[in-house]
């Protein structure tokens, strides 16, 4: 009966202190690791986004002529063309990094509003 009683204890000891642990080590994650890895991911994103709109390569074709007109009137319209398609791919692109910075932004304030949240919540509750 008594190791029953023991081994039963030692579960509850167990399973508190595991909570009580994940509850305090959560903040610590969630600013060190967490955080690593969203700005790995983060990252990887903005290369993604960058290789599918094709920045570099709009950069690296600015200068050639479309479709092989190598006079100067197809010279001049072929880089007044990419010229534009490529301002309009970076617009897009720094709208992808504004959505992503704010993201960024909204992970590091969560735990901080979420505390607040819970204070205002006890607070209320005295006032009951």
């Amino acid at each position: 009966m008594m190791r029953s009683s023991s081994f039963l204890l030692d579960i509850l000891k167990l399973i508190f202190v595991d909570i009580i642990w994940k509850i305090i080590y959560f903040p610590i994650w969630w600013y060190s690791k967490g955080f690593f890895d969203l700005l790995i991911n983060f990252i990887e994103k903005v290369k993604r986004q960058s290789y599918a709109l094709g920045i570099f390569i709009g950069f690296k074709f600015l200068f050639r002529p479309m479709y092989a007109q190598n006079d100067f009137s197809g010279r001049i319209i072929s880089f007044f063309m990419r010229l534009i398609v490529l301002i309009f791919k970076i617009f897009i692109f720094i709208l992808f990094l504004v959505v992503l910075f704010f993201g960024v932004a909204i992970y590091l304030a969560l735990p901080v509003f979420v505390i607040w949240q819970i204070y205002l919540n006890f607070v209320y509750l005295k006032t009951i």
